[in-house]
């Protein structure tokens, strides 16, 4: 992989990567095994010499992050305190997503700390009295988030124990309020998504993020009605970023292990010559009259009677 250029412009990125068929075999395969890690797909045999896939998502997250930390020069957010994984050079904050499919909907958040006392330790006293005080916060918090918004949206009437009517630019504020608070540690939401053969990374604000919502309203959510889900197909990033997915072919694979000095390797090492490593088989092949003459130099003390105990 050779990066060409990257630059941090406020939040206009521009990265240029090159993987192709010029690139040297043994960096394809490294990056096509790292990418299957958190595209989820590893390759086994299937006991028939040939190679099957099977889903494994269990740390891709974090390998998607890695990969978001290399390219933008980031550091974790070790402590997993807050919403955001990766702080940028620039000092800017990172909300990191992957997806199967671009047209998936992550789940970006859930606001139900925000009703809890547990959620209250990570909110200054003066957050916790503005929750405490938001108009409309008991009916947020028994119906959802999402189902407000979107009778907001659709202009129907929001009612508190089916009698009194609440005020719909006064929930709208409340529920800006929330997500302004909810968001107060990210600066940006950066999504990945395999395309075909592409790796197609997104990067999106945090304000044209919460603008939208009240203009298209939340997805279903997974789990919690807390949860902030968007689609993703209905928000504008500020910059996609494609990444080519490298593919190597089994004869490549087999010809990366064998190595350009393996037939000299059978010949001189027999059977043994398959337990022994591409790299190793290469430096003995290199060295070998080195290692002919040290071979020699030690028969020959040894036949002499001399002993190194």
């Amino acid at each position: 992989m050779r990066l060409l250029e990257l630059t941090l412009d406020q939040w206009s990125f521009k990265i240029y990567i090159t993987l192709g068929k010029n690139s040297k075999l043994k960096n394809k395969l490294r990056f096509e095994e790292y990418l299957n890690t958190f595209l989820g797909e590893i390759f086994i045999d299937n006991g028939e010499g040939e190679k099957t896939s099977i889903k494994d998502t269990d740390t891709r997250g974090f390998n998607f992050e890695g990969l978001i930390a290399g390219f933008f020069d980031g550091l974790f957010n070790t402590d997993k305190k807050g919403t955001w994984d990766i702080k940028l050079k620039n000092g800017g904050r990172a909300s990191i997503k992957f997806q199967e499919n671009i047209n998936e909907s992550p789940t970006l958040t859930s606001i139900g700390s925000l009703y809890s006392n547990k959620g209250f330790k990570t909110h200054t006293p003066k957050e916790k009295e503005i929750i405490n005080n938001l108009y409309g916060i008991d009916v947020l918090y028994k119906d959802g988030i999402k189902k407000v918004l979107n009778k907001i949206i659709n202009s129907e009437e929001i009612y508190r124990d089916e009698v009194v009517i609440l005020d719909s630019k006064k929930m709208i504020s409340s529920i800006r309020k929330i997500l302004e608070m909810s968001f107060k540690d990210v600066d940006i939401f950066i999504t990945g998504s395999k395309e075909e053969n592409n790796l197609t990374i997104q990067v999106y604000k945090k304000e044209d993020i919460i603008d939208n919502i009240f203009k298209v309203g939340l997805m279903g959510t997974r789990g919690s009605k807390h949860e902030i889900r968007i689609k993703s197909s209905k928000f504008t990033p500020i910059n996609t970023i494609v990444v080519n997915l490298p593919k190597t072919t089994d004869d490549e694979v087999v010809d990366i292990y064998r190595g350009r000095n393996r037939d000299w390797a059978d010949d001189i090492f027999g059977d043994w010559s398959g337990r022994i490593r591409t790299d190793f088989v290469d430096y003995f092949y290199d060295n070998r009259e080195r290692i002919c003459k040290s071979i020699k130099d030690y028969d020959e003390y040894n036949n002499k009677g001399y002993s190194n105990d």
